[in-house]
C-alpha cells in the first residue's frame, strides 16, 4: 500500500512536476519512435530490443490506472476489501476445500478464496492461439509468426507477421494483398494506447493509413469485377 500511496503522490501532485515531465517526455519519445524509425530498418536485435526492453520499461513509467482510480483501490484496501499479496505470487487450489489460496514469500500476505480470477496479459502466439482465425492463418499457411535470426539463433515472437504495408505475411514469406493485420499482436510497431486529444497519436495514423490501404485494394478489386462501361455519351431527357 506505501508503494501505490508513494506513486500516487508522485504522480497527482503539482509538488513534483518532474514526473509529469518525465511521462510526457517518455510518451512523446516512444511514439515518434515508431514513426521515425518503421520496423523494417531495425534489425533482429534492435527489434527485440525495442518490443521486450523499451517496451517494458515504457510502460513501467507511463503505464497504470489514473490517478482516481488509484484512490479507489487504496480506499477498497483501508475498507478491508481489498489485499495486497505482493511481488512472486503463488497460487494453488486445494480440492478438498475448493479454495484457492494465494500469497507471496516476500511479504508473507496469504489469502484463501472460492474464485480466481487471472487478468494477466498472455504473450502473444500464433502457433498456440486458442482464436480460431488465428488457428486458422497458421494452418493454411496464410499466416505466420514474426521469427527474428539472432547471434543465439532464431527466435520467435509469437507475434503476428505482416508487412510494412499491414499485409499478412504467409509461411513462405509472400505478403498476401488482400488480407491485412493491425494491433500490438501484430509485428508492426503496435501503440495501441495513450490516444490523447490534439496529440495526433500513433494509432490514429497507423489506422489511418491503413484504412487508405484497404480502400485502395477494393476499389482495384472493384475495378476488376465491374463489367466494362461504354464510353458513349448519355442522352439526357428534359421534363
Amino acid at each position: 500500500m506505501e508503494y501505490i500511496e508513494h506513486d500516487l503522490a508522485l504522480r497527482d501532485s503539482p509538488d513534483h512536476p518532474e514526473t509529469h515531465a518525465l511521462f510526457l517526455a517518455l510518451l512523446h519519445v516512444y511514439m515518434e519512435v515508431g514513426r521515425v524509425v518503421p520496423p523494417e530498418r531495425l534489425n533482429a536485435r534492435s527489434q527485440q530490443v525495442v518490443h521486450g526492453w523499451w517496451h517494458g520499461f515504457f510502460s513501467f513509467v507511463d503505464s497504470g490506472p489514473p490517478p482516481h482510480r488509484l484512490r479507489q483501490m487504496l480506499a477498497l484496501h483501508r475498507a478491508g476489501l481489498l489485499q495486497f499479496l505482493g511481488p512472486d505470487v503463488e497460487v494453488t487450489a486445494d480440492e478438498s476445500t475448493g479454495l484457492f489460496h494465494a500469497g507471496s514469500p516476500r511479504s508473507g500476505t496469504a489469502v484463501a478464496a472460492k474464485a480466481l480470477i487471472e487478468a494477466r496479459l498472455p504473450s502473444p502466439t500464433v502457433a498456440r492461439s486458442l482464436n480460431p482465425v488465428l488457428e486458422s492463418l497458421h494452418r493454411t499457411g496464410l499466416g505466420a509468426e514474426q521469427q527474428l535470426l539472432t547471434a543465439d539463433g532464431i527466435h520467435s515472437t509469437g507475434k503476428l507477421l505482416i508487412s510494412s504495408q499491414h499485409e499478412l505475411v504467409s509461411a513462405e514469406g509472400t505478403p498476401q494483398p488482400t488480407l491485412f493485420g493491425v494491433g500490438p499482436g501484430t509485428s508492426g510497431w503496435g501503440a495501441g494506447a495513450f490516444a490523447r486529444p490534439g496529440t495526433n497519436a500513433a494509432p490514429f495514423r497507423e489506422n489511418n493509413a491503413l484504412a487508405r490501404n484497404i480502400l485502395t485494394v477494393a476499389r482495384g478489386l472493384a475495378a476488376q469485377e465491374s463489367p466494362t462501361m461504354s464510353t458513349e455519351p448519355a442522352a439526357v431527357g428534359k421534363n
